[in-house]
């Protein structure tokens, strides 16, 4: 799926392979649609799904499900939008069932495609390129929308229950924002969402719409952005998560000065494992080892058991298993009596190849108050690596 404005566009498609077969001419002939044009796909009708109305080569196409069919050729192919859309492939297709046909020109891709496959390219606030992909052939089909109408849209969609949460004032905003449409109705949008639930996200679009109103050039904009967001956070009392993202979103923004100060506001309203961590990411973005790994302790300090094993593991399933044994010992620190935190730690030691570590680890957390499912990881690991624990014993 892909979405333009408010408009979502689904294709839904069978992708036949090559296979070693000639395409163009072979399996796909150039027989001018007749007896049918080709179902651009395999087995059922592919079908293009359009959530508002759109343009197709400038021309307009209603909301709605449509059948797609293609007739091709040398040149210049025709691409068929069929009132139809539940019909087996093109085999009972009709022309008196069109809903609009256009003329598209194919390209060469250097890169052969063994899967017939759609995407969308050139995407942009108002339009987007529709490609089918095979061989080494694309077909491309512009696809755009009316914005004017789509702001109207917008604000219909304020009057009904969207207007009535924070979130449907901030898309509104976002939506004013990323097409550069209406920016003071953007702002006023961005402001009612702000008042009715302030956090970093509508805090952000607000200020950026601020510097488009101001006309700021870029330099200018990253400059003004943190004193419009803080000014928003200082108004409406701003709790500890809003503090946090958006000194997150500073330390992006390489402004690290900037970005501690806001997570320092954070600490200083709640002070959690989130925030601590979140300051941790700041001083490793700085490259301050030393800060890090005090903030890392800190962070463990204060964080609950949960929130300890959630962020170890996410290091080992994001491929870091270095970091999660790190994170895991300063725990097991912090909960010396937990057979849970050992197994854990234990569990990775095991992962990384550490096998006498391991199975002290996994002993050890084995003499200890233990979950059911942890103990039963104990042992699941210590049997994978030759140990017979109730042997032992």
């Amino acid at each position: 799926m892909q979405r333009i404005g408010l408009t979502d566009i689904t294709i839904t498609y069978h992708r036949p392979a090559i296979k070693g077969r000639k395409v163009w001419q072979g399996m796909v002939p150039y027989n001018q649609g007749k007896p049918f044009p080709w179902r651009a796909g395999a087995n059922q009708n592919t079908t293009i799904q359009f959530s508002q109305d759109v343009f197709i080569e400038g021309q307009p196409l209603k909301a709605g499900t449509y059948g797609l069919h293609m007739i091709p050729s040398k040149g210049e192919w025709t691409v068929i939008f069929s009132n139809n859309s539940t019909s087996w492939g093109s085999f009972t297709y009709k022309k008196s069932e069109d809903a609009l046909r256009v003329k598209v020109t194919p390209v060469s891709i250097d890169e052969p495609r063994e899967f017939l496959t759609y995407n969308f390219r050139d995407i942009q606030s108002n339009a987007a390129i529709c490609v089918l992909e095979w061989e080494k052939k694309r077909i491309p089909i512009k696809m755009s929308i009316d914005l004017q109408n789509t702001l109207k849209q917008v604000e219909t969609q304020l009057s009904t229950q969207a207007g009535w949460r924070w979130v449907g004032w901030f898309e509104a905003a976002r939506f004013s924002l990323q097409n550069n449409i209406a920016i003071q109705k953007g702002i006023y949008w961005a402001s009612r969402s702000v008042y009715m639930n302030v956090n970093f996200s509508n805090a952000l679009v607000r200020a950026q719409l601020m510097a488009k109103a101001r006309k700021l050039n870029e330099a200018e904009t990253k400059k003004q952005i943190p004193g419009l967001i803080e000014g928003v956070f200082e108004r409406y009392a701003a709790g500890w998560k809003p503090w946090n993202a958006a000194a997150q979103y500073m330390a992006q923004q390489k402004d690290y000065k900037q970005a501690l100060a806001w997570n320092q506001k954070s600490i200083d309203l709640q002070p959690n494992f989130y925030n601590h961590w979140a300051r941790v990411g700041i001083y490793t973005q700085m490259g301050d080892k030393v800060a890090a790994n005090k903030a890392r302790k800190k962070a463990i300090k204060v964080g609950t058991k949960a929130q300890i094993n959630q962020q170890g593991f996410g290091f080992v399933w994001s491929g870091r298993p270095q970091k999660a044994i790190e994170f895991f010992e300063i725990a097991a620190e912090k909960y010396p009596k937990d057979g849970d935190v050992r197994d854990n730690l234990g569990d990775v030691y095991a992962r990384t190849g550490q096998k006498d570590k391991a199975i002290a680890t996994l002993k050890k957390a084995l003499t200890l108050k233990q979950s059911p499912a942890s103990r039963k990881n104990s042992l699941q690991w210590l049997k994978k690596l030759g140990v017979d624990y109730k042997t032992e014993k």
